[in-house]
């Protein structure tokens, strides 16, 4: 798949942000866990779609594709979601709860990158690029706050 457009992260940041909110609720040790995780996988140099987690999301989606068809229905997305959820619970130690209408939430804009009515691995590959562009945006605010877009830093 190609880079995200536009629309792709206009559709996706809305999503990632509500889930963002309830992250920064976790306790610090299992923000600090998922972190550095992160920082310990992107030191490697490695692809994202190499990264345990991402492996562990391969796994998973082939286990939850009952019918074999290659993508995951609305109801597979779902016992999906909830085994990703167990995992990271075991390794973490805290996940972000959503509901069942926050799971169908992200089918409708996962399965919209490609073609067919489910969600693809590759699919979920191109969610990665979506992250990075979403997080990338995030920084550029944050620092824009911070230098109030004059290259001085100040809080007020």
């Amino acid at each position: 798949m190609s880079d995200p457009t536009p629309e792709q992260i206009a559709a996706f940041k809305p999503l990632l942000d509500e889930w963002m909110v309830d992250f920064m609720k976790l306790p610090a040790e299992v923000q600090e866990k998922y972190n550095n995780a992160e920082t310990e996988w992107a030191a490697t140099g490695k692809p994202m779609t190499e990264a345990p987690d991402h492996l562990k999301g391969i796994e998973l989606h082939a286990v939850c594709d009952k019918n074999g068809d290659g993508m995951l229905n609305q109801e597979e997305w779902h016992d999906f979601c909830l085994k990703m959820d167990e995992y990271n619970q075991a390794k973490y130690g805290g996940v972000v709860v959503m509901s069942a209408e926050t799971h169908a939430k992200w089918w409708n804009v996962m399965k919209s990158y490609s073609a067919g009515d489910g969600v693809t691995q590759a699919d979920m590959d191109h969610s990665n690029k979506l992250y990075a562009a979403c997080f990338a945006e995030w920084i550029d605010i944050y620092l824009k706050s911070f230098f109030h877009n004059s290259g001085v830093l100040g809080f007020w």
